[in-house]
């Protein structure tokens, strides 16, 4: 291919070389690609042992061979220091893919034993290993035999937090549980693979959105994911901004002639223009364009844990508000629901549904006023679960932070600091200047006003002078480098399915992570002299090239 696009340099290779010379056969190839990936990795492992502080983030998925594949990612702090322009410390959060490493057994000690096993085979100094990131599955967050419990028996400070998107998701699914919400986003979800389903019905809906949005950017639906909450976010939001063109492609889905088009594109109006449709769909919209700037930034790997529980308490204080002020928040619901009711119903009103005397599966709500029931059987609900399911899940993210949380600027004179609570850390700091350095701490934030404070604990390392404040500075950097999210193992699965197609599931395990670290550290410079050295000095070379 290279040739034929007159590559010239490569076209005199091939024609000049001697046979035993031409370095295209699959088994070098796979050798140089190794050589690369290696490369990357020990400039990783370099800047995460001198970062002196990092924390694991491990997910695992089923590859296109069905071999289960674990991502080992880590969670540690650049110092890029700039001496001549002498500048001040500038640290950066850096979440970096490692490997994948196949497991043939999830068990709990298995993989905890695989974990530390990779990474002391990578050279990193498990030493360091204080903070370890994975969902809530049991194999990996059990208290007993989890991969969090096995590995704090030999590095007790190395806490587990679970992964705040994870926990925010099951926040979302756990509210969404309710009679109506969950009817309505299974409807949406139809509705979505009924059109997308079809070439015909996508370019219908399509000139439907042209006919009556033509300024929306907007030309498809998207996908409704069962576990990543942030796709049904705007998959919720987007549908309800192109209601109207939705509707209308249903009503003209229903002249067909096919009888499987026609028959479900009926079933499929007759759902979506139902007053409980179109109140469950805008009071879900309403909470969701509140969660989703949320849910997007505790994906960002420049989020630490402190700056993640303050956005989680913005949220729950906003939510908390709606729900306070229920009767005038759900009242523009209402109004917007009936009006978009009204368009797609023409002279129609939001009507109460009927009511059952014997019903253990439905809410009688003993009022004649629509906007009374669908307010007590909707909103109510579902604003409450939220709330309640919120504090639930995040309540052991605020544990985890306890004292680490009123080291940062802005909280450490509101608060008194006891230095017992940083025991764990006995073996990392000294004990007995401890206290003093908290006084100086405190001292020095006196004369700042509160706004000029540092907000997170990446902001506090630049004014923390490490000779001065030599303990503080490194809880600093435990507090930066607690995880977050597994965000970024979760999106090195898409590197996976890129390199690991269905035409290559043969890949051998050392080529895919090779290929895998070259695909997402771009950003690392692989010097080609580097490879030709490292490659001229194995085994049966006899040749080095310089």
């Amino acid at each position: 291919m290279r040739i034929s696009c007159e590559d010239k340099n490569l076209t005199y290779h091939i024609e000049n070389q001697a046979l035993n010379a031409s370095y295209i056969s699959p088994m070098i190839q796979n050798n140089f690609i190794n050589i690369c990936g290696k490369i990357i990795q020990d400039q990783l492992v370099n800047k995460i042992n001198q970062a002196k502080c990092f924390s694991v983030l491990v997910d695992e998925t089923t590859d296109v061979s069905r071999v289960e594949q674990l991502s080992l990612c880590v969670r540690y702090l650049d110092n890029n220091l700039n001496i001549e322009k002498n500048e001040i410390n500038n640290y950066v959060l850096k979440e970096d893919f490692l490997q994948f490493v196949p497991v043939n057994s999830t068990t709990g000690q298995n993989l905890a034993t695989v974990i530390l096993a990779t990474l002391k085979n990578l050279g990193i100094k498990c030493d360091y290993l204080l903070g370890q990131g994975y969902d809530g599955a049991a194999a990996m967050s059990g208290n007993f035999k989890g991969v969090q419990s096995v590995i704090r028996e030999v590095h007790p400070a190395a806490l587990y937090v679970h992964c705040s998107t994870h926990s925010l998701n099951l926040a979302l699914a756990h509210s969404s549980n309710i009679h109506h919400i969950r009817n309505c986003i299974g409807t949406i979800k139809s509705v979505g693979n009924f059109i997308k389903i079809s070439a015909k019905r996508t370019e219908l809906l399509k000139n439907k959105i042209k006919e009556f949005l033509p300024e929306t950017k907007w030309t498809k639906l998207t996908s409704m994911c069962e576990t990543r909450w942030v796709e049904n976010h705007d998959g919720m939001l987007r549908f309800s901004e192109i209601y109207k063109p939705i509707v209308a492609t249903l009503e003209e889905l229903q002249l067909f002639v096919d009888i499987e088009t026609s028959s479900k594109a009926l079933q499929l109006y007759k759902c979506v223009t139902t007053s409980e449709f179109i109140i469950s769909m805008i009071t879900a919209t309403t909470l969701f364009s509140i969660t989703l700037p949320l849910c997007k930034i505790l994906q960002s790997v420049k989020c630490d844990l402190s700056e993640a529980v303050d956005h989680v308490e913005t949220v729950l204080s906003e939510v908390k508000d709606m729900r306070t002020n229920i009767n005038e928040n759900f009242k523009e619901i209402f109004n917007k629901s009936e009006k978009l009711f009204i368009s797609v119903n023409e002279e129609e009103k939001i009507k109460i549904p009927r009511l059952v005397s014997r019903s253990t599966n439905r809410i009688n709500v003993d009022t004649n006023i629509p906007e009374d029931y669908f307010r007590i059987a909707i909103a109510i609900p579902f604003y409450d679960d939220f709330i309640s399911q919120l504090k639930e899940r995040f309540s052991k993210h605020k544990t985890i932070l306890s004292s680490l949380y009123l080291l940062i600027p802005k909280m450490c004179l509101k608060s008194p600091i006891l230095e017992s609570d940083f025991s764990i850390y006995s073996d990392f700091i000294n004990v007995d200047t401890l206290p003093s350095e908290l006084k100086l701490w405190k001292r020095k934030w006196i004369a700042f006003k509160d706004v000029d404070r540092p907000h997170t604990a990446v902001e506090a390392l630049n004014y923390c002078n490490p000779e001065l404040f030599l303990n503080i500075h490194f809880l600093l950097k435990v507090l930066a480098t607690l995880p977050v999210s597994t965000a970024t193992p979760e999106r090195t699965f898409s590197t996976l399915k890129r390199v690991k197609t269905f035409l290559r599931n043969s890949t051998g395990q050392e080529r895919l992570t090779g290929l895998a670290l070259l695909s997402v550290h771009r950003d690392v410079t692989v010097n080609p002299d580097e490879v030709l050295n490292q490659f001229a000095l194995q085994k049966d070379r006899n040749i080095l090239l310089v």
